[in-house]
């Protein structure tokens, strides 16, 4: 779920003939993902892929329509306000001499060789060892793969919600034809023998469910992500787009191109739009949806930051807890600095969003994560006193594609098969997926003190029956779609990566045991691999014992390490910066290092009942508090003296 959308952005085709074919599991898995609309032609999806395109023909001899390499936009650096305070809303200009790096509608990086088949554009099909074919992508999820329920004693289902709306801050890579008109297109993916398909289908990747254990079906569509070009310089290979800042900025609320952004504001005192449901400040609906919303019919959206924000009610419930935190703000700094303009107060309460984002990111959720260990080692504590002063000019923040094609879909495993919006009631992932119609019936506030109430699934190789064989209510496997995800992008083996981590490699799998996985695990493992070596990345991390005092296994700990480092170390704007001016006056920086997830419902959620640490359950060391004694920011930090 932290990278599978589901939203409605061209609904139009889901009754066309195309999805009268196949329903609504295509037509939410359709639009995985979907483009936003840029705010520069050059940067449109289509003209990506065309240049993307003719750089792969030409690797293929097939050289007859190439565009001309000075059409790649990336030749040329983006223009930039060097003394500007506030970031770009697309991230570009944040490292002023590699002014790319990190921006939106750019190139996803790698940590490791990629390994195309062909060497540079197909995808994985052959082990990586051993001689002879990969089993189909469902085939590994239900031999390696499997439902059960496992249940955290420590953790709350808030760390997998918080962990799918910080995902949607800064990945998203649009499959080919993610500006619409591709539906057509996939159905036919599995209707036309892959012999033939050449053209426009040569982008499809079916996943086979021949002799399937549960699934009638004998075939699932699947399209490729869109290839783009590469920056000057890198290797002329496939690439894929990051269609969001890499950097932990709010572009979940705000949104990563202008475009976006504008379509989200009032422009009254710093607001955002918002809308009242049943006493509720809630996200805005979309201005299209048809007039039966949201009685009867499922093409009913709300409108945020990030197009998938309809993917889930908890994850539509995150998205409304931090607009409300934006107006709440904002409307205190209009009441404090009333000759702001609406422009001031937006962008001061921006940055204090997105400093509230890091904070609750590196003080609180990823610790949990990744263990205290790890982030010694890399660097990741914040600071309780002090500044930050480790920006690094040549670090590269952009995301790699091992992290968001494989690591941080740990999530997976921690998602349960219901969701509590009371002691009493439970609502069914099911109805979870029905975001619009599900928060117009209980209510964002009922959500959210059910994500603090109920414990989390462990991250192992159990998943809840919703998305392993009923995603979305059909036949379809997430799992197997983060497995034929990785087939796509080309990445490594698992055993690749843990070399390019420094950590220890198991030429056999008897010396793994007890080490990486469990017995039960790498019987299983090998009954698929026929060597270590041939194991893929997804569903060898996913399937490792967990690190001591962490969440996830030894090799995602790593991957998810090194990724946020980048993001802390490469961002100019980090909000322990020494720069008061990008950052934040020794006063108002105070302020921020009060916040806490407890100290954000309670703002926020009226009833809630927290805990110091809302991440974890109810506990002798984590009792119930009031929220009068919960540590909040004081805003006349921002209270401008005028003269």
């Amino acid at each position: 779920m932290m990278s599978l959308l589901f939203t409605c952005l061209y609904i139009s085709c889901l009754f066309g003939s195309a999805w009268a074919k196949f329903g609504i599991l295509e037509y939410r898995h359709s639009i995985h993902l979907t483009v936003n609309e840029p705010d520069y032609p050059q940067l449109s999806l289509s003209s990506l892929e065309r240049i993307a395109n003719s750089y792969i023909d030409e690797l293929k001899g097939q050289s007859n329509n190439l565009v001309p390499k000075q059409d790649n936009p990336y030749d040329t650096e983006p223009l930039c306000e060097d003394a500007s305070v506030y970031r770009t809303i697309d991230g570009t200009c944040n490292n002023l001499v590699r002014r790319w790096y990190g921006a939106a509608k750019t190139p996803l990086g790698r940590m490791t060789l990629h390994r195309y088949q062909d060497g540079f554009n197909a995808p994985t099909s052959q082990y990586f060892f051993s001689p002879g074919e990969l089993p189909t992508a469902r085939q590994v999820s239900t031999g390696v793969l499997t439902i059960r329920s496992n249940r955290s004693a420590r953790n709350t289902h808030l760390l997998m919600s918080f962990g799918q709306f910080l995902d949607h801050d800064f990945a998203l890579s649009p499959e080919s034809g993610g500006e619409g008109g591709q539906e057509e297109i996939k159905a036919q993916c599995c209707e036309v023998p892959v012999s033939q398909h050449v053209g426009n289908l040569s982008e499809c990747l079916p996943i086979f469910t021949p002799n399937d254990p549960v699934f009638k079906r004998t075939c699932i569509p699947f399209l490729r992500s869109a290839p783009i070009p590469p920056f000057p310089g890198d290797q002329n290979i496939r690439h894929q787009l990051n269609d969001l800042t890499a950097f932990i900025d709010g572009s979940q609320i705000y949104g990563s191109t202008n475009l976006k952004a504008i379509s989200l504001r009032e422009f009254v005192g710093g607001r955002l739009k918002a809308q009242i449901i049943n006493s509720e400040e809630s996200l805005p609906s979309k201005e299209d949806n048809p007039s039966s919303c949201p009685r009867k019919s499922t093409r009913c959206e709300f409108v945020a930051g990030d197009i998938r924000s309809n993917e889930q009610a908890t994850l539509t419930s995150m998205h409304t807890l931090f607009l409300r935190e934006h107006n709440r703000i904002a409307n205190k700094l209009s009441s404090l600095n009333n000759h702001w303009s609406d422009e001031k107060v937006y962008q001061e309460t921006r940055k204090i969003v997105g400093g509230i984002l890091q904070r609750l990111t590196y003080a609180e959720w990823l610790p949990v994560i990744v263990g205290k260990k790890l982030m010694k080692h890399y660097g990741l504590a914040i600071r309780d006193q002090g500044r930050f002063n480790g920006y690094l000019e040549h670090v590269d923040p952009s995301i790699a594609t091992e992290f968001s094609t494989v690591a941080f879909r740990f999530g997976h495993s921690l998602v349960r098969q219901t969701f509590s919006r009371s002691s009493e009631d439970t609502i069914s992932l099911n109805q979870i997926f029905d975001s619009f119609r599900t928060i117009h019936r209980h209510g964002s506030n009922a959500l959210m003190k059910g994500l603090v109430q109920d414990p989390v699934e462990e991250f192992d190789r159990y998943f809840s029956k919703g998305l392993r064989n009923k995603l979305f209510g059909a036949e379809a496997d997430l799992l197997s779609f983060n497995i034929n995800r990785g087939r796509d992008h080309g990445v490594a083996s698992y055993q690749d990566i843990r070399r390019y981590l420094g950590l220890t490699l198991y030429p056999t799998y008897t010396q793994m045991v007890g080490k990486t996985h469990s017995l039960a695990v790498l019987n299983d493992l090998e009954a698929v691999y026929p060597s270590t070596l041939d194991i893929e990345a997804f569903p060898g991390g996913v399937s490792e014992l967990p690190m001591e005092g962490a969440v996830v296994g030894e090799t995602f700990a790593h991957i998810i390490s090194e990724q946020f480092f980048k993001l802390k170390f490469g961002d100019r704007f980090w909000h322990e910066s020494p720069n008061t001016e990008t950052g934040f006056k020794t006063d108002q920086l105070q302020e921020i290092r009060k916040i806490s997830f407890a100290a954000i419902f309670c703002n926020n959620i009226v009833g809630v009942q927290v805990r110091k640490q809302l991440l974890h359950l109810e506990s002798y060391d984590n009792p119930k508090v009031s929220c009068d004694l919960v540590p909040k920011m004081d805003l006349s930090k921002w209270k401008e003296k005028t003269s």
